[in-house]
């Protein structure tokens, strides 16, 4: 792991980076940016992007509630609920 940042703070929103690597598949990017925590864990609002070594999108996660978020895998767009 790399270039790993962290800043903002609890009521604004936190904005994370990271970047991951594996020697044989290159690496990944991980951006988190508004990120605001629950008291249970997880996370209320915020959206967290995974993009590949050719800057290419792979994954987004948008948080909309405590309980839900929006996850778009392979240009798929899925609901999850808790």
């Amino acid at each position: 792991m790399s270039n790993f940042s962290v800043s903002g703070s609890a009521s604004s929103g936190y904005d994370v980076e990271a970047k991951v690597y594996h020697e044989d598949y290159g690496y990944i990017t991980i951006e988190g940016t508004d990120l605001i925590s629950c008291s249970e864990g997880g996370f209320s609002s915020g959206t967290i992007v995974v993009t590949d070594s050719t800057s290419a999108n792979v994954l987004t996660i948008t948080f909309v509630s405590c309980t839900e978020m929006t996850i778009v895998y392979n240009n798929v767009s899925s609901t999850v609920t808790w």
